[in-house]
């Protein structure tokens, strides 16, 4: 039986997905990985979201706010004669079939960075953590192995991203 080892480096938040997964299955790494290739290896992405159309439907219904009108319609254009609810629906599957910390990260950018940049410069910063101001040094920004959603880690305690309140940028 041939065998071929391989080796690829990856973000450390794929493997820990690989590691969970291969946890929560009951199977090796190796054994997961294989599986991974055998079955979604020749399968495009576009197979997978017409499976997830596949579910149940219900109604999303949002307003588009005047600074993103103008993109969406740029959008439209881009994509030629595909209707509207074909382009919405692939933003929004492809949103979805992220991880949770890329959506965040994607979503929240601009704080993400200002984050990186004070661990970097070990500037402290002063967050609203619930009802209290704290000013500490960023030590780390990572997901947490348990949700995925982005933490950050100060000197004296840490907390997801979407619970701290910079009182100044």
């Amino acid at each position: 039986m041939k065998k071929k080892k391989v080796r690829v480096q990856v973000p450390k938040l794929v493997r820990g997905i690989i590691e969970m997964d291969s946890d929560h299955f009951g199977m090796t790494r190796e054994k997961l990985c294989n599986l991974i290739i055998l079955k979604v290896g020749y399968r495009s992405k576009f197979d997978l979201v017409k499976e997830l159309c596949n579910l149940e439907k219900v109604y999303l219904q949002f307003n588009l706010n005047s600074e993103c009108l103008n993109f969406y319609l740029d959008i439209l254009k881009s994509n030629g004669n595909t209707n509207e609810s074909e382009v919405i629906r692939s933003i929004l599957l492809t949103y979805i079939n992220l991880n949770s910390f890329l959506r965040e990260k994607i979503l929240f950018e601009e704080q993400v960075a200002y984050f990186e940049y004070l661990k970097k410069s070990k500037e402290p910063v002063k967050v609203v953590v619930g009802d209290r101001i704290m000013e500490e040094k960023v030590i780390r920004i990572f997901p947490c192995p348990k949700t995925h959603y982005i933490r950050v880690a100060f000197e004296k305690h840490e907390d997801y991203l979407s619970r701290l309140k910079v009182t100044k940028y």
